[in-house]
């Protein structure tokens, strides 16, 4: 059963918000959020135009989940149908993420991300014989 709670903020305050992240306000039945990122460091500014593609396995593999079959019993009580707040302070939200003021009854979130990083002191301490 999806119990609802009236949620009351007097302020919100968020400094940044990127990349398609999102302030919800209000009641929401289902929360899908998804979130790909492909990150290349160089310690040199070498771009050769044919990196960054989504095509790789991370991103087109489907991720797997554990079924969840185990029973279990949950007991709430409110006692009181409102949740009051009187300041929210957020520096920043970003990568898909959710700010969500108020009841949510299904919340599905998926973040794929790859890094590569080309770090030239890295390969130096590599070649050195130990």
């Amino acid at each position: 059963m999806f119990q609802r709670r009236i949620s009351h903020v007097n302020r919100l305050n968020v400094d940044t918000l990127i990349f398609s992240s999102t302030i919800q306000l209000g009641d929401t039945k289902f929360i899908d959020s998804t979130n790909y990122t492909f990150a290349l460091q160089r310690e040199q500014e070498l771009f050769y135009g044919n990196e960054g593609t989504f095509n790789d396995p991370v991103f087109t593999e489907d991720i797997l989940f554990a079924p969840l079959d185990e029973s279990f019993a949950l007991n709430t009580t409110h006692t009181s149908p409102f949740i009051h707040i009187d300041f929210i302070d957020i520096g920043g939200v970003t990568a898909s993420s959710i700010i969500h003021i108020g009841s949510t009854q299904d919340v599905r979130m998926q973040a794929k991300i790859k890094n590569i990083r080309h770090l030239f002191a890295e390969r130096e301490r590599r070649r050195q014989p130990r």
